[in-house]
This record gives C-alpha cells, structure tokens and sequence, in this order.
C-alpha cells in the first residue's frame, strides 16, 4: 500500500499573479483483497486545506499556469513537516484497515443468501 496525495481544488488571487492563497488536498489510500467478481476495495483517506501567501517577487515563485499537481503536492508535504506527513498517510493506513473489520454493518436479513 502506498498513500497516494492528490490536490482536489486551488483558490487563488483573481489579478494579474493568480497567487494560490489556498490548496484543498487528500491523502488517500485503497487495498484490494481478492479478485474478480469477488473482489472488495478498502479505502482510507485524509482531507485538508493549506494556506498560502504568494509573493510573485520569490525567485521559486511558479506562475498558475505553469503549476503541475506535483508542485502543489510537494508544497503541501513541506507545509506539513515530515512528522505530519508521516501521521497523516499512519492515519490511512489506519482507516485501511479499520474499513476491513467494521465495528457496525447494514442490511436487512430478508437478502441474506441462504
């Protein structure tokens, strides 16, 4: 398993810059156990927002359209800190293995195979 981080939206100053003052990221894992027809997904994820205050005279500076998902991810990951980072994708891991034995079920017994 390995966390897979993805930016969900970007807001940004509406002028000439286009600054990125927030990013909407998650952090999402999915183990498939077993295989065709029978197969089953458990998935765990972790939402969060970072907020920025972009100065378009840094040399690192990256203009909007020249963004890639990569870039943003890599800023989220720095905002964090690596001991956040490392918690956050614990935490998936976490909820992974928590959806395979769930504390509670639904349905109704009248479908229930015989």
């Amino acid at each position: 398993m390995a966390v897979t981080w993805s930016i969900k939206n970007l807001q940004y100053n509406n002028d000439s810059d286009k600054g990125v003052t927030k990013v909407n990221w998650v952090a999402s894992d999915t183990e498939t156990v077993g295989s065709g027809n029978a197969a089953k997904d458990y998935i765990g994820a972790v939402t969060g927002a970072e907020k920025y205050t972009p100065d378009p005279s840094d040399a690192g500076y990256i203009a909007l359209e020249s963004l890639t998902e990569s870039d943003i991810v890599t800023w989220v990951k720095t905002s964090l800190t690596d001991a956040k980072v490392t918690e956050i994708e614990t935490k998936v891991a976490a909820e992974v293995a928590k959806s395979k034995t769930p504390t509670q079920v639904t349905g109704v017994p009248w479908t229930v195979a015989r």
